[in-house]
């Protein structure tokens, strides 16, 4: 049986960027199981404001991580889709050792990585190898929009020295999104996988799961397949390209 594996860096990424590949999938009888990097747990220091606004627009409180898992798992069970969490928290709970937070404000997530996680790629690289030990086939984010956390991961994805495809990350790539100037564009093969109907219309249902995270990416959420369906035509499908 052929085992595919998605890289996602939050609790949502794989689903936004693939969900109606990982449908068409699942549903001709393959395997796939969704990793979030930032899967983990806050630490237990009170959050920054910069957290506590985002708990606040999600609608989530304290319970956000949680919360979210809930989300990841509801999502990837209707596509049929297995789930691990990493341990490692999302960038906007990341602190020193006092407690100060890397990343307090969305500039910062979008800014630089922090000197004190020069390490963090290791950790995650070496997190990955073992969820992809049996794997056939592993997806990666190329990292538009340059996130901390999409730039990180595609950091770890490049060190596993295993055959890697490459998703857009949705909906950065479809919105003007651009790709960090650290990242480099690989050279590999492009692939192009078409959807039907259906399978886009599924995909659509599985992003609507994530019902924290929708009003950050769309003012309604019945606009979701549209631009699903809109990215799928101008795009002719969903791209992927080889790593190597």
């Amino acid at each position: 049986m052929i085992h595919h594996t998605y890289i996602s860096p939050h609790l949502d990424d794989a689903i936004f960027s693939c969900g109606g590949v990982i449908y068409q999938q699942t549903s001709c009888g393959e395997e796939v199981v969704v990793v979030t990097v930032c899967g983990g747990a806050p630490p237990e220091v009170h959050p920054s404001h910069y957290a506590r606004q985002l708990h606040e627009r999600w609608g989530t409180e304290e319970s956000a991580v949680d919360v979210r898992k809930e989300e990841d798992r509801r999502a990837c069970a209707l596509l049929g889709a297995q789930v691990v969490h990493l341990p490692i928290p999302d960038a906007i709970y990341r602190t020193s050792k006092k407690g100060e937070p890397y990343y307090p404000s969305e500039e910062a997530i979008f800014g630089e990585i922090h000197p004190a996680e020069v390490d963090l790629i290791d950790q995650i690289a070496q997190m990955l190898e073992r969820e992809l030990a049996h794997s056939s086939r592993i997806y990666g984010p190329v990292g538009y929009g340059g996130h901390i956390d999409h730039r990180v991961t595609r950091k770890a994805a490049d060190q596993l020295g295993k055959d890697l495809w490459l998703y857009r990350d949705f909906p950065y790539a479809i919105r003007g999104g651009q790709i960090p100037a650290e990242l480099t564009w690989p050279q590999g093969e492009e692939l192009q996988i078409s959807l039907n109907r259906d399978e886009i219309s599924l995909w659509a249902e599985a992003v609507k799961e994530y019902h924290s995270q929708i009003s950050t990416f769309w003012p309604d959420p019945r606009m979701v397949e549209e631009e699903l369906r809109e990215a799928h035509h101008l795009l002719g499908g969903i791209p992927f390209i080889s790593a190597t």
